[in-house]
Order: C-alpha cells, then structure tokens, then sequence
C-alpha cells in the first residue's frame, strides 16, 4: 500500500478551522454587544458520502491509468457547523450557513486483464471540507424545507493508494498519491425541524462538483513525464453525493 501525507502543519490548521468555527458565535456576540442583529447558531454534523471519479478523456495514444477506469466508492465527513439568518421575507427565510468538515473518501476502480485476470486499485483521501451556503428556508411550523447554493473550498491532507491482483501472475506496485484540492460548488436540499428543547435537528441531502479535477489522465498526475515516469496521482472526486445530519444550538 503507498501512502502519502501532506507536511504536519495541515493538521494543526484543520484543529485551528474547526476551534475558530467553534468559538465564533461567542467572539460575534463580544464585538457587537447587545445590540447584535445576528443570532448564531452552531453545532455538529455528519453523514455519509457517494465518490465519484468519471472515466478520464484521454485520446487514443495518450496514457492512461487503470485502461480509463472511473472510480467510485463510500466515504464519510463529520465537524462543526455555524449558522445564522440574515433576511426575512413573507414566507421565505434566508440562513447562512458555514461547516468545518473532515472528510474520508474512498474510490475503486478495475481493469480486466487478459482473459480471467483484473486488477483492482483503490484509492483513499482524508480531506478538510469548508462548505458555506446561503439557504433558504419555507416557514412551516414543524417540519421547514431548505433548499441552498454555495461554495466549498476542499483541502487535502492525506491518501493512499492500494493494488490487488486478481489472476496474474506477478505484483503490480502501488501508485504514488497525494491528496488533492480544489473548489467545489455545492447544493443541498434539507428538512429541519425542533426538538423538544427547542434545537434545530437538520437533515440534508447534499451535491457537490469540483470542476478543478482535470479531465485527462495525465493532467490527473502532479509532474507527469512519461508513462514510465508519471509522477503522483492527485485523489479528487469531480462528483459526490452527501446524506447528513446535524443539531445546532443557540
């Protein structure tokens, strides 16, 4: 199995973005005092996820990893959230909404070889997800939709890549990976309603696109010389599909 880790400072900015996500409504209600328009409201969230990794573009000739293989598989994401409501309308509500995410992603492709022979290969990130959304809400009384647009800054800090052999002789070796980064868009579709001590319980089916994941293989690969030389494997998902959910309080 290779691995690869990005240097140690990730971790110390995933704990110093999720304290600040944290601590904000407090250090809000500081700085504006009574007088405060906002009223911020945080919590945790988590949920399970669907990795997908499209089938590269790449023309005849060129080199491609795995004979064009996608790449799709389970992950999950748990963290903090914020929240506050900035705009009232007749029946419609608009809330913003910021999450401070880890995120573990998993995707698995294969090839056949030759007659009875395949391989498999499995890749894996572990990700800091930041998505912000601004949501709006309807305003029935138990059970509120939501419906929000946003972006998602997408940090890498680690992965992995695993090969298993399935009727050939012979290993094939691991690819060499790093943990990609980009920025998605994302929209989320939700149901919240209170419990009986009055907290947000939200429910959220989430779709997120990172159009910074390239279309070739070889732009896939960071320093690609040549197809003896490919360089490293960069693990992003063009495609993911989140179910989550979350409690905020006051």
């Amino acid at each position: 199995m290779n691995h690869n880790v990005h240097p140690i400072v990730a971790w110390p900015l995933a704990a110093m973005v999720f304290l600040t996500f944290a601590t904000l409504p407090a250090v809000a209600a500081a700085e504006e005092g009574d007088e405060a328009d906002l009223e911020f409201e945080y919590g945790v969230t988590a949920g399970g996820n669907w990795n997908i990794l499209t089938q590269p573009e790449d023309p005849e000739g060129d080199f491609t990893f795995l004979w064009g293989s996608a790449f799709t598989g389970f992950g999950g994401v748990i963290g903090a959230t914020v929240a506050t409501d900035v705009a009232e309308f007749d029946s419609v509500s608009l809330m913003v909404t910021a999450d401070a995410l880890y995120g573990y992603h998993r995707g698995t492709g294969f090839a056949d070889h030759g007659d009875a022979g395949r391989i498999d290969v499995t890749l894996t990130s572990h990700v800091l997800r930041l998505p912000v959304l601004a949501r709006f809400y309807g305003d029935a009384a138990d059970l509120r939709p939501s419906f929000g647009l946003g972006v998602e800054p997408i940090l890498g800090i680690a992965s992995s890549s695993r090969t298993a052999e399935h009727g050939i002789e012979g290993e094939v070796e691991d690819v060499d990976t790093s943990a990609g980064s980009g920025l998605a868009g994302i929209a989320a579709a939700g149901l919240e309603f209170d419990t009986d001590e009055g907290h947000p319980v939200l429910f959220d089916l989430r779709f997120s696109w990172n159009p910074f994941v390239s279309s070739s293989t070889e732009e896939r690969f960071d320093g690609f010389e040549s197809e003896d030389d490919p360089g490293v494997y960069r693990v992003a998902y063009d495609w993911q599909v989140f179910v989550t959910a979350g409690v905020r309080w006051d």
